[in-house]
């Protein structure tokens, strides 16, 4: 019989192992809550006492997001229904919080009034919201998955996301679900333009980044066979920025045709002659046409009529102070070979400045008061100094809506220079605008 081996000695082990078999095993703890998530239970919270109408907290510890949310849910709260505003925008917050970064300071893009007219339209909804996932990491993306899961059955053209977020009418909201269900733009509700079939045809092909108001004139002057460069003069007017009653725009109808028939009109001189013919309608009580008018003769007394202008609104107009829109001006000292010239560019914040800047430079934007005064647009002055020489050589018109310089006009509706262009693009560069004339 074999004996049996002494069991071998097992070799010690390391210091440091047999310190670590030592240690007293110290209990599991629970996880604290990220802090992530403990922000996000906060900011939710926070959601719901703003649309509740609740208290929230020390005025010092709201955070300043907040106090915009309230701003924006107090003009809001007449039309949008409390709990579908909740339901969104909690849903939103958990599943798509980026469509919210500008609230709460953290991103560039600004959906919240967007997402309290998508709650307006709730009546509409063919989904719950709840239902809804995100599949782009985009904001602008998010946004238009999420108003296509809730209100379309049929395609509805990109551009017309902007119903949501654009300067528009609140009502114009209902012109997404109702393109969503198949029906057409003209039998929307608050659809006062005029369109035919074929226009309708263009309008849902017109090009992306245009505003629903933009896409139907995209739709009039291409059905009327008109270019693509009077589409852009056009837009460039009051009439790429509203829609008027439903008789204005059958007049209109009829101005748009006579500019499609009569290509030899440069597209610089189209908005002269829309503010022409808007100047002798209002005088003449919807009487006056262009019917029978050669291009010829018209622009004849466009040139008459802006060289008088400034004289006739200065006795006429009622002295009005404009609101700064908050971009700011420009100085800009010439180069070297031109020492001792200065270029500025200066907004016009009152009604008499707009008189004289329509005197002096032979064109019609004193007629523009009202646009200016209802923070639709604002108008700039840019001028050349040579020591006591004062110059003015562009008058500039900034879409505030579109954040666009969509008109700069010198002495007699003259275009730009390519050195007055020049400073133009710095200036817009500088303060984020775009260039769009």
């Amino acid at each position: 019989m074999k004996s049996r081996a002494a069991p071998q000695r097992k070799q010690p082990r390391g210091r440091e192992t047999r310190r670590r078999l030592l240690a007293p095993v110290s209990r599991p703890t629970p996880d604290p809550v990220p802090k992530g998530e403990r922000q996000m239970e906060r900011e939710a919270a926070l959601l719901s006492a703003v649309l509740d109408d609740r208290p929230q907290g020390e005025a010092d510890a709201v955070p300043a997001a907040i106090h915009r949310l309230s701003e924006a849910w107090q003009r809001y709260r007449c039309h949008v229904p409390r709990e579908a505003a909740r339901r969104l925008f909690l849903h939103v917050r958990e599943y798509a919080p980026r469509l919210l970064h500008n609230l709460w300071g953290r991103g560039p893009e600004d959906h919240v009034e967007a997402l309290f007219r998508l709650a307006s339209q709730d009546q509409h909804w063919l989904r719950p919201a709840q239902g809804w996932r995100p599949r782009s990491r985009e904001p602008a993306e998010q946004f238009g998955e999420l108003a296509r899961y809730l209100y379309a059955v049929y395609p509805v053209p990109r551009f017309m996301d902007a119903v949501f977020s654009g300067p528009g009418p609140l009502g114009h909201a209902s012109w997404f679900p109702h393109l969503g269900v198949g029906q057409s733009i003209r039998t929307a509700p608050g659809m006062y333009a005029a369109l035919t079939k074929r226009m309708v045809h263009h309008f849902l092909r017109a090009p992306d980044g245009r505003t629903p108001v933009e896409a139907i004139r995209w739709g009039q002057v291409m059905g009327l066979g008109g270019s693509h460069s009077l589409f852009h003069a056009v837009v460039n007017t009051w009439m790429g920025r509203e829609l008027r009653a439903p008789a204005d725009e059958e007049w209109w109808l009829t101005v748009l045709q006579w500019l499609a028939a009569h290509p030899e009109i440069e597209p610089d001189l189209v908005g002269p002659v829309i503010d022409y013919v808007e100047a002798r309608a209002r005088e003449e009580d919807g009487s006056f046409t262009l019917r029978g008018r050669s291009a010829a003769a018209l622009l004849r007394l466009v040139e008459e009529w802006h060289g008088g202008l400034g004289m006739e609104y200065q006795g006429s107009m009622v002295y009005r102070k404009f609101r700064p829109c908050g971009v700011p001006g420009a100085v800009w000292p010439s180069p070297q070979e031109t020492e001792g010239e200065t270029w500025v560019l200066e907004e016009l914040l009152n009604s008499r400045q707009l008189c004289h800047e329509s005197r002096v430079m032979r064109h019609c934007v004193a007629s523009y008061a009202s646009y200016v005064a209802s923070g639709q647009v604002a108008i700039w002055s840019l001028r050349r100094i040579r020591g006591e020489r004062v110059q003015r050589v562009l008058t500039v018109e900034l879409d505030l809506s579109r954040r666009a310089v969509v008109q700069a006009r010198g002495p007699c509706n003259r275009l730009p220079e390519a050195e007055e262009r020049g400073y133009l693009e710095l200036w817009t560069a500088e303060n984020g605008l775009r260039l769009a004339c």
